[in-house]
This record gives structure tokens, sequence and C-alpha cells, in this order.
């Protein structure tokens, strides 16, 4: 069998680790992960599970073990064919969202035209700028959380502005990150009739980013 290989979970993300062994007729590995149903056991529940199937559920950010067991035939010519028993095993690390990193695009300027992403219309109108900004989740190590099913939302707050009165937006329905572990959205200042802003004039906002998974979430 090939040697173990540590499988990474994102909570809210199972993800199912398989057993690979080698076939001496084809010369080639063959995935005989049925022939360790149903003995697969996490050595630390607190920290992953594994159901029937070798299917991992992250519970707490940290590592563990699983392992199973079973049996393979040994040599695939009659008469004699004697059945080996495996025992596979194998590091699981769990990673939680714990930082999100952001890079700022190039500065738009608007003219009475409609701020848009991915085709959807956010602003009918600026009159003003914007910068795009792309969120990377990471996880405890600051590594990207990459392939996951985990969404981000936001709760955007006015801080301060000049003139008085300023207002901001937020987004209804949080957004799926994408292979990468990123979302984007975009940071506008504008008024929906000319002049744009002029020096002086500003909006600071607060803007509080949740990561959520299915059953919890991280702010």
């Amino acid at each position: 069998m090939r040697p173990p290989i540590e499988t990474t979970v994102s909570i809210g993300n199972p993800t199912f680790d398989g057993v690979n062994g080698y076939d001496n007729c084809p010369l080639t590995w063959q995935d005989v992960s049925d022939s360790f149903y149903n003995k697969w056991v996490s050595l630390n529940t607190v920290v992953a599970t594994v159901d029937y199937y070798g299917t991992h559920t992250g519970v707490s950010a940290a590592s563990t073990t699983s392992n199973t067991s079973g049996y393979l035939q040994g040599v695939k010519h009659a008469p004699s064919c004697p059945q080996l028993y495996a025992n596979p095993s194998g590091g699981v690390k769990v990673e939680v969202p714990t930082s999100i990193s952001v890079s700022l695009g190039s500065k738009v300027t608007y003219n009475g035209g409609p701020v848009t992403l991915d085709g959807n219309t956010l602003l009918t109108a600026c009159y003003g700028y914007s910068r795009l900004a792309t969120y990377t989740v990471l996880d405890q190590v600051g590594a990207a959380i990459l392939n996951s099913s985990l969404t981000a939302s936001e709760n955007v707050s006015v801080v301060s502005s000049n003139p008085s009165g300023g207002t901001t937006t937020t987004a209804k329905k949080p957004v799926a990150l994408n292979a990468a572990g990123q979302f984007r959205d975009v940071l506008a200042f504008c008024f929906n009739a000319a002049p744009p802003p002029q020096p002086g004039e500003f909006v600071k906002s607060k803007q509080a980013l949740t990561i959520n998974a299915a059953t919890r979430t991280w702010t």
C-alpha cells in the first residue's frame, strides 16, 4: 500500500480518505477502499470523526491520526490465494478559519455609471470611485483554506463621515469561498448624483466579516 499521507480537513467540509493497494498482475495501483469499510477509527474524536466509508469530518483545530484494517488478496494465481491483513494509518489535520488577508485592486473612477461585480449590479449610479477587495481565508498556520464549503457574510456600519449622515450597505446574502479560499467585495465611495466626493469628504466605516460553516461561525 502507499505510504500514509496526512489528510487535511476543513470544518464543515467532510473529506473522503481512501486506500490504494498495488496489484502485481497489471503492475498498477488500485483503489481498495471497499476492503477497509466499517473499520475506520479516529484516535481523537474531539479533533476529527470518521464514518463507515472513511469520510473525515473536522471538529476542532488540531491534528490526530485515523486508521482502518482489512484483508487483501495476497496472490492472484489459483489455487494459492491467501489474504493478507493490512492496517493502513495516516495523519488528519483539521483546519479552521483563523485570520483573513486582503488585497486591494486599482482605483476605479465613476461618473454616473453603475458599479458591478461578477455581472451583478451593486449600485445603479455612482459618482465617485471604488476598489476591488479580495479576501483570503487562512487557517491556524496561515495557509489558505482550499476547496471548502465555507461561506462569508458581512456587517458594515458607519463610524463617522463628512458631511455627516453618511450611509453604507451590507450584503444581504453570504457568498461562497472559491477553490482558492477567497471571496471578493467592492469598496466604493459614491454619491448618486454629481458632483463626486470632494477633498475632505469621507465615510469611515467598520466591516465585520463572518465565516460560516454548517455547524459554527467565526467572526
